[in-house]
């Protein structure tokens, strides 16, 4: 059972797994076939930019960065552990969809919320210049 398990036996549930990408198998399962395109690349957006921002907010240490590190951490420990097993099912990366959904509604907030304040910034600088001409 062990060899099954560490992918040393030529059992034919083990031929399933044979010629996989270790880097890209696990992500390709998760994202296109588990929770579907546009969420997946949502997620995996929202998870590198929280692991961005809580990496130099850690080095300009504002305190901003403790706010994503453990879902960061969680999320990304997790997934690097499971894709490092033999077996790679999609089941057993169902603790990560909730927090890859958090991140993922995170970044679209955080991302409207910033495209507005823009576009707020730019039409008061508009009336200022309207009012100052």
């Amino acid at each position: 059972m062990t060899d099954q398990v560490a992918g040393r036996s030529d059992f034919p549930p083990n031929t399933h797994w044979t010629n996989r990408s270790q880097l890209t198998y696990a992500w390709t399962q998760l994202a296109v076939w588990g929770v579907g395109l546009p969420l997946g690349l949502a997620a995996t957006l929202g998870w590198l930019w929280a692991a961005w921002r809580a990496w130099h907010g850690a080095a300009r240490d504002k305190g901003e960065w403790q706010s994503h590190l453990l879902l960061v951490v969680w999320a990304g420990t997790y997934f690097a552990w499971q894709n490092a097993q033999f077996w790679r099912y999609m089941r057993y990366f169902m603790p990560i969809y909730p927090f890859a959904i958090l991140l993922a509604a995170w970044a679209l907030i955080e991302l409207v919320n910033r495209m507005r304040a823009r576009r707020r910034n730019r039409h008061s600088s508009r009336r200022l210049w309207h009012v100052s001409a």
